[in-house]
């Protein structure tokens, strides 16, 4: 019953949104300036992705 009701609010075009988008662009930009100073990217992409969240 609860899972019928979660499917039916779902909607397949609002599946991007603005928390998963902010988070995409934190975590190419951090990486991007690890890369760019050869640093590991890993630590940067998580803790974007911890601080965003």
């Amino acid at each position: 019953m609860i899972l019928a009701s979660i499917l039916t609010n779902l909607n397949p075009k609002r599946f991007i949104g603005e928390r998963v988008l902010k988070t995409g662009i934190a975590v190419f930009i951090t990486a991007g300036i690890c890369l760019a100073y050869d640093l590991p990217a890993i630590f940067a992409v998580i803790t974007a992705i911890v601080t965003i969240d």
